[in-house]
């Protein structure tokens, strides 16, 4: 007989430091059925530095200690970024600051997202065709069942959004 897998530590010890050293992040196939993932959907402008992306990250991630969804604290933490920034020369110092699950959007699957968004800009329509670049990434990361928990924030060129899977089962096929 096994025994449960320990509760992760609460994200609420997350801290002013760059690391999300408060989330434990189970072994693959743990309690695959009922885990609770969230999703940080990110837009931002080609001239994007990489302080920019990082104090979105922390902003979202901070949210996400404050008010999520449950109270429970998240078992992942997926950043979605889209197809036409996946090689940004910032990106990967941005996330090199922290523990995160990276997933790159296809535009097949933000578009497909777009009806389920709270928010449009015509900038970002006249510039790559998308009306809503951060919450269509994070509600496509979540998949069809996935649901926008907060609506796009932006600062310094970077938008970000949170969404998440009511009831914690994670997306068919994300393991």
């Amino acid at each position: 007989m096994s025994t449960p897998p320990p509760s992760p530590p609460a994200i609420g010890s997350l801290g002013a430091g760059d690391g999300l050293d408060g989330v434990a992040i189970p072994e693959p196939g743990t309690r695959a059925n009922a885990e609770r993932r969230w999703y940080v959907g990110l837009g931002f402008r080609p001239g994007a530095e990489t302080a920019a992306l990082r104090a979105a990250l922390r902003a979202a991630l901070d949210a996400v200690a404050a008010n999520g969804p449950g109270g429970d604290p998240p078992d992942r933490v997926v950043v979605a970024v889209p197809w036409f920034r996946d090689r940004h020369p910032a990106l990967p110092a941005a996330l090199s600051a922290f523990e995160l699950e990276v997933e790159m959007v296809t535009e097949q699957a933000l578009a497909a997202a777009q009806p389920r968004c709270s928010t449009r800009s015509a900038r970002a329509v006249a510039t790559v065709g998308i009306a809503s670049v951060a919450e269509g990434c994070a509600l496509a990361a979540a998949g069809a069942t996935g649901k926008l928990w907060m609506p796009r924030r932006t600062a310094d060129g970077v938008t970000w959004a949170l969404a998440h899977v009511p009831g914690g089962v994670a997306p068919v096929g994300r393991g």
